[in-house]
């Protein structure tokens, strides 16, 4: 019966720490942490590697015991056995042989005659089982290299080396060509869109301003034409001057006003503080333009004239007078100080008979003045 001993060995290293050769020495395991082979580019797991030592022979019988139970013999047979493998390993290293234990190493005696030991690349620890070695290709970092001045030879020419004339070319400038400077240009001509796109805004906004005030008195004019003249709505004030009594003159000078109604109520108080005419000024005043036909006064002392409105636009006249014909009035127009004003001219018989006529216009008009009584 052929018994392997050294698959024994083997076997007992996975579990043991060390097993012992009788008469030879001992193998014994060392824990090896993970590492890194730089040369092969691997990375290796956590491992036993195995060591021998002929200093230190203790027979622990691990060896013995497990022939005797792998092989079914006693322990003086298990003696005989192992001590003629041992005896074998003697002899061969005795002619400087290497003896072979498969998946653990190799023995082999030095010029010294000291037993050395090589061990294989068997992994002994189980914990590790299944942990293949990784492969990494390292990273190579280039280095630029470092360029030394190098100082320019000058080469002297005397008057008799020269055969011809060379033309040397004009070195080229390489400063780099301020590739800003047309923004030096452009600037200015920006500036000046600028300034003139919001001229053209600044006008257009007046302009704007100006048609909606005439638009909105005649919205609220044609909205109210089958009514009355609502003068005191604010799309009215903005464009139509109000005369009346001096204590509705102050209040309406202590109103406070949008900043789009500045310019209207500068208009206003200039109305307001205009010296009264005669009905003879009104008419033969130089201002009147050919488009308004202004109307005739009658020269008849019992004859009243009331202002219902004034405009900038003589267009909106046409609105107001709508209404007032409506209400049977007879319609009174003129120009004065650059407004159109439009108004009602009426014969009355006695000062009762003014004032009921002067109620009834004041119920259509509720602001409006007398210009001649």
């Amino acid at each position: 019966m052929v018994i392997d001993i050294a698959a024994h060995i083997s076997n007992l290293l996975y579990q043991n720490e060390a097993v012992s050769l009788p008469g030879l020495g001992k193998l014994f395991t060392r824990y090896k942490p993970a590492n890194i082979n730089h040369l092969e580019g691997v990375i290796n797991p956590p491992s036993k590697t195995i060591s021998f030592s002929e200093d230190v022979d203790i027979n622990n019988e691990l060896l013995l015991k497990k022939i005797s139970t792998a092989h079914n013999i006693n322990h003086h047979q298990s003696e005989i056995v192992l001590n003629d493998y041992i005896e074998s390993i003697k002899n061969a290293l005795s002619f400087q042989e290497e003896v072979e234990i498969p998946y653990v190493g190799k023995l082999y005696k030095d010029y010294d005659h000291q037993i050395r030991f090589i061990p294989f690349e068997t992994n002994f620890r189980t914990a590790s089982f299944g942990l293949p070695q990784l492969n990494y290709s390292p990273i190579i970092t280039k280095r630029e290299p470092v360029l030394k001045n190098i100082e320019p030879k000058i080469e002297v020419v005397t008057n008799s080396e020269i055969t011809e004339t060379n033309i040397i070319a004009p070195l080229e400038n390489n400063e780099p060509k301020n590739q800003f400077k047309w923004l030096l240009w452009l600037i200015p001509i920006v500036l000046g869109v600028l300034v003139a796109f919001l001229a053209y805004k600044w006008y257009k906004n007046q302009y704007q301003n100006q048609e909606a005030i005439d638009q909105a008195q005649i919205s609220k004019i044609d909205n109210d034409e089958h009514s009355t003249i609502d003068l005191g709505n604010k799309s009215i004030e903005q464009d139509n001057v109000l005369h009346n009594n001096e204590e509705k003159i102050k209040q309406l000078e202590n109103m406070p006003l949008p900043n789009e109604l500045q310019e209207q109520d500068s208009i206003n108080k200039v109305a307001k503080t205009e010296p009264e005419k005669t009905p003879q000024q009104l008419v033969t005043h130089s201002d009147t333009p050919k488009s308004i036909e202004e109307t005739p006064i009658n020269r008849n002392e019992n004859t009243c004239i009331v202002i219902t409105g004034a405009f900038r636009n003589n267009q909106n006249l046409s609105k107001v007078e709508r209404v007032l014909k409506q209400h049977n009035w007879k319609v009174y127009k003129d120009k004065n100080k650059g407004l159109y004003r439009i108004g009602v001219q009426f014969d009355y018989d006695n000062q009762s008979d003014k004032e009921s006529k002067l109620n009834s216009i004041r119920k259509i008009s509720p602001e409006s003045w007398v210009l001649k009584k």
